[in-house]
C-alpha cells in the first residue's frame, strides 16, 4: 500500500514537472462516461453529479483534480510499460523520491523481534 502511494505521488510529481494534464475537453468527456453520474434515460445527470460526490464528502473541483491526476498517472504508466524511454530527469525524481521515502517496519506476528527470542529459551 505504501508502496503504490510512493508510486503515485512520484508519477504526480513528475507528470507536473513536465506539464502533463488532460484539457477541459477531455475531462469533461471522461465525467460524462462514468455510469454513476448519469441519470435513469442515461443521460448525464448534472444534479446526480453533484449528489453523488456530496454523498462522498468531496466537491467538484477536488473530484475534477482527482481525476486529472489519475488520467496523468495512467498516461505516464503506459508510457512506461510501452517501453517508452523516460527522460533521465524522470528516472532520477522517482529514484531520488524513493530513497527520501520513509520506510515502514512491521513486525512479526506475536510481536516477537529477533531479541525477544533468547530470553524466553
Amino acid at each position: 500500500m505504501l508502496q503504490r502511494l510512493i508510486a503515485q505521488r512520484a508519477l504526480d510529481h513528475e507528470a507536473a514537472q513536465i506539464g502533463l494534464s488532460i484539457g477541459d475537453e477531455n475531462l469533461r468527456d471522461r465525467i460524462l462516461e462514468i455510469g454513476a453520474f448519469r441519470g435513469i434515460d442515461g443521460a448525464f445527470d448534472r444534479e446526480g453529479y453533484r449528489f453523488a460526490l456530496e454523498q462522498s464528502g468531496i466537491s467538484e473541483a477536488q473530484f475534477e483534480t482527482q481525476l486529472r491526476e489519475e488520467v496523468a498517472r495512467t498516461l505516464m504508466q503506459g508510457a512506461i510499460l510501452s517501453g517508452v524511454v523516460m527522460p533521465d530527469a524522470f528516472v532520477d525524481t522517482l529514484v531520488n523520491y524513493c530513497r527520501r521515502a520513509p520506510q515502514l517496519h512491521l513486525g512479526t506476528a506475536g510481536g516477537s523481534r529477533s531479541g525477544d527470542r533468547h530470553r524466553h529459551a
